[in-house]
């Protein structure tokens, strides 16, 4: 009986040094290496990479009027869409408050974003969206 227990845990033992850990594959390369990782980020290229969704979401924090709210941009295609939601007390053309709300040309948005596109959800019903662009 014990000498099959021996068995088992010698073949165990073969197995796990066969298929190795991720421990023992960072062994040989040192830990960290110059590949991309899983975030698609790589720290030692560029340390503070840009990321649309919270700059557009920062910038329509300080750009939205008060009651105003923003929903979380969506990445589509090659550009982002944001649904902006107006109060319904409010009077006036949505699709005209969304143009004014369009970043200036100077924005540090349009250094790294083509155009975004402000969807004006008026009274609980999406209307036409305006597409900024640099």
């Amino acid at each position: 009986m014990r000498r099959r227990r021996g068995r088992g845990e010698a073949l165990c033992l073969a197995v796990v040094l066969a298929l190795g850990s991720p421990a023992a594959a960072q062994v040989g390369t040192g830990g960290i290496t110059g590949t991309i990782n899983d975030d698609g980020l790589n720290p030692l290229l560029n340390p503070t990479p840009f990321s649309g969704h919270r700059a557009i979401r920062d910038y329509l924090r300080g750009a939205l009027p008060p009651g105003w709210w923003a929903g979380e941009p969506e990445f589509r295609l090659d550009s982002y869409s944001v649904a902006v939601h107006v109060p319904d007390g409010w009077q006036g053309n949505p699709g005209a408050a969304m143009i004014k709300l369009c970043p200036p040309r100077e924005s540090v948005l349009w250094q790294h974003l083509a155009k975004i596109e402000l969807v004006p959800v008026y009274r609980s019903i999406r209307r036409a969206g305006t597409i900024c662009r640099r």
